[in-house]
């Protein structure tokens, strides 16, 4: 036996354990004074569009949710008709990411080029916060995208101010052809011109707008 006839027995924290510590975790995040939940944007501050009369000028943006519970969001934007977001509403689990496309539509492209002007105003919104266990399984019952962000909504109205995180997005343009004609392009449809047209018809979910 060891000296002093003490046995030492190591501790091994069980999974139930862990599972309760993560429980309380959550219930801490959830009351109290705790501010909003860790999202991790990518790009931090910007959406870079680079726009060109041969190309879609789209955007990606990447939000990592480093909180200890799910997280919904929405987009928001100040010029809700020149962009087509996906998703513009969703849940990211505890750990996951998700990614988010953003298009200029084909019309405002047009009329982008016409300008040709890189300080542009507009902005973007994404809220957020945190969904417990139960909250995040009621928002799984949604039968329909619609049903989904009205449910995002609803939830967030529930949840104290002070709990919603907020981050701005501004807009830069890049036009990397300097000298395109913006006039002088075929009147042939490109392959990109007719997906923008059928995603315009087939009715891709609205970005809500804000005042920047």
């Amino acid at each position: 036996p060891p000296p002093g006839g003490r046995l030492f027995v190591p501790h091994v924290e069980s999974a139930a354990g862990n599972a309760r510590r993560d429980l309380d975790d959550v219930q801490r995040q959830m009351s109290g004074d705790t501010p909003p939940p860790s999202l991790v944007f990518e790009p931090r501050d910007a959406l870079t569009f680079s726009v060109s009369n041969e190309h879609s000028a789209e955007s990606s943006l990447r939000l990592v949710n480093e909180s200890l519970s799910s997280v919904v969001f929405k987009v928001k934007t100040t010029t809700p008709d020149r962009y087509l977001v996906k998703p513009n509403h969703g849940q990211i689990d505890k750990g996951k990411d998700v990614r988010i496309t953003i298009l200029i539509a084909q019309v405002k492209k047009k009329e982008i080029l016409a300008q040709r002007d890189e300080s542009c105003g507009d902005k973007f919104l994404v809220q957020f916060a945190s969904a417990s266990p139960s909250a995040a399984a009621d928002l799984g019952h949604a039968k329909s995208s619609a049903a989904f962000a009205d449910a995002i909504t609803r939830h967030m109205a529930q949840v104290d101010r002070k709990k919603v995180g907020a981050k701005k997005l501004v807009v830069e343009y890049v036009f990397p052809e300097r000298h395109v004609h913006v006039g002088g392009a075929s009147g042939k449809n490109t392959k990109y011109q007719q997906q923008q047209q059928q995603q315009q018809r087939g009715g891709d979910e609205n970005t809500s707008s804000f005042s920047g």
